[in-house]
């Protein structure tokens, strides 16, 4: 496997904080990489240094196989960002912006063109940005990080301040961008729920630690399902589970249970329990959230992004 951003043991400390602290990422090509952690993990600190905005104080830094403390200026030609609220100037034109952008990066002009078609805003490149709304900004300022077409984006809260039908358009353009740029994106939010339904791959940060790095799938795996069970005698219920060593919580006329089970065993539970006298009008799954998962790996309560 071959990836686009490594890290080897990277540290930064700030006085006596310690914001990063022997991080080793591995973002694989052609992947949408969330990188979450709650306020203070290091994630900006991250991809400052990624950036080469700052430098770490030890470790290494590889873009697209390139190390950026030997080759800075080839480990940066191929990639594009949008770091924190981009700076677009209000009394320009989209297409005088990306225009500028592209003669002071020494790119051909019809690449801000090309740049506007993917983000479709060519049909308002003409009107003063100070005329659009925030989603048409931050698809601007994509089009600016995309222009070259680079390998890799990296993208600082791209859903930041967006309405739901904004976060709803830029969510679906950030997925499409491996299979139409050929990109690979890494993408930090403090969003959960939005890097569950745009991420193949994740890594979670704590106190400068990666806490967990993998497919987002196996971050699911990582805790067993909840049951839930309705049933006309609760207290009854979740003492039975209790003496099989089960944890079942009470929530009404539910009982929660935290156990994994296959259809034929919930259905030979259902059974049993009827055959004990206790009624069961309905069980149903619920799988484990993104959100359930974070504060598991974090620690119950702090800090947890909303």
């Amino acid at each position: 496997m071959t990836f686009a951003i490594e890290t080897r043991r990277l540290c930064r400390a700030f006085g006596d904080i310690t914001a990063v602290d022997g991080l080793n990422l591995a973002v694989p090509e052609g992947s949408v990489f969330g990188f979450l952690g709650p306020n203070g993990a290091g994630k900006t600190t991250t991809i400052r240094m990624l950036l080469g905005l700052i430098a770490p104080q030890s470790g290494e830094i590889l873009l697209n196989g390139c190390n950026l403390t030997r080759n800075r200026s080839g480990a940066l030609s191929g990639v594009g960002a949008i770091v924190e609220s981009p700076a677009l100037y209000p009394n320009l034109t989209g297409r005088e912006i990306l225009t500028l952008a592209a003669r002071l990066s020494g790119r051909p002009v019809k690449q801000g063109i090309e740049a506007l078609e993917r983000v479709s805003l060519v049909d308002a490149m003409d009107r003063k940005v100070s005329g659009y709304s925030l989603g048409m900004r931050q698809r601007l300022a994509l089009a600016r990080a995309m222009m070259g077409s680079p390998r890799l984006l990296i993208l600082d809260e791209p859903t930041n301040g967006l309405d739901p039908a904004g976060i709803a358009d830029m969510r679906a353009l950030i997925c499409s961008l491996p299979s139409t740029l050929g990109a690979t994106v890494f993408l930090s939010s403090h969003l959960l729920s939005e890097i569950e339904q745009m991420a193949t791959h994740c890594a979670l940060l704590d106190r400068g630690r990666l806490v967990f790095q993998d497919r987002l799938e196996k971050l699911s795996s990582a805790a067993p399902s909840v049951l839930l069970i309705e049933t006309d005698r609760p207290e009854a219920l979740v003492q039975r589970f209790l003496d099989q060593n089960v944890l079942a919580e009470r929530e009404a006329d539910q009982v929660r249970i935290h156990l994994s089970l296959s259809r034929e065993e919930r259905q030979a539970l259902v059974n049993a329990l009827i055959e004990d006298g206790i009624g069961v009008s309905g069980l149903r799954e619920q799988k484990p959230t993104l959100e359930s998962l974070f504060l598991k790996l974090t620690g119950e309560g702090r800090g947890l992004p909303q």
